[in-house]
């Protein structure tokens, strides 16, 4: 699997795998684009072959602290440890990067989300309501460097 950054040509694909997994998203083109060139957004891609098994949209803030706005994998890759290559791999891109803090915001229930994270060093943080969807979600974060988050005594 590669792991690369996004371009221009893989909209169409990207906007497949995430209606799929969320439908009636408004991401379209357009959204896309604007993310695309955005300085402090990073649009990665998981490969094999030529095709896209997952895709994360990265935001970093103030150059220590990053959040990861998407991370989704293409449903028939699910299950094959896509997920898990994916993360490692971007959170691999934010250490380089000197980022000190991740979190990320998960659909309450989503379990295999939660799952993925917590497999990955990431604890919960809060519980806030979205709100465009009014939806329950958990924010999750991780911070490298082995020490404990600041909330956590």
């Amino acid at each position: 699997m590669r792991f690369e950054t996004v371009e221009r040509r893989d909209f169409p694909e990207i906007i497949e795998i995430i209606r799929s997994e969320f439908p009636g998203s408004a991401l379209d083109s357009p959204f896309l684009e604007k993310r695309f060139l955005e300085e402090n957004v990073f649009l990665m891609k998981l490969c094999k072959k030529n095709r896209i098994l997952g895709f994360a949209d990265v935001e970093i803030f103030d150059g220590e602290t990053a959040r990861i706005a998407v991370l989704v994998v293409r449903k028939d890759s699910r299950d094959k440890g896509v997920g898990k290559t994916l993360l490692s791999e971007v959170t691999g891109f934010l250490k380089e990067r000197g980022i000190e803090r991740v979190s990320v915001l998960i659909r309450q229930g989503n379990e295999r989300a939660k799952r993925l994270y917590s497999s990955q060093g990431f604890r919960f943080v809060a519980l806030y309501q979205a709100k465009e969807s009014g939806e329950a979600v958990e924010e999750m974060e991780l911070e490298f460097g082995g020490e404990k988050p600041s909330y956590v005594s």
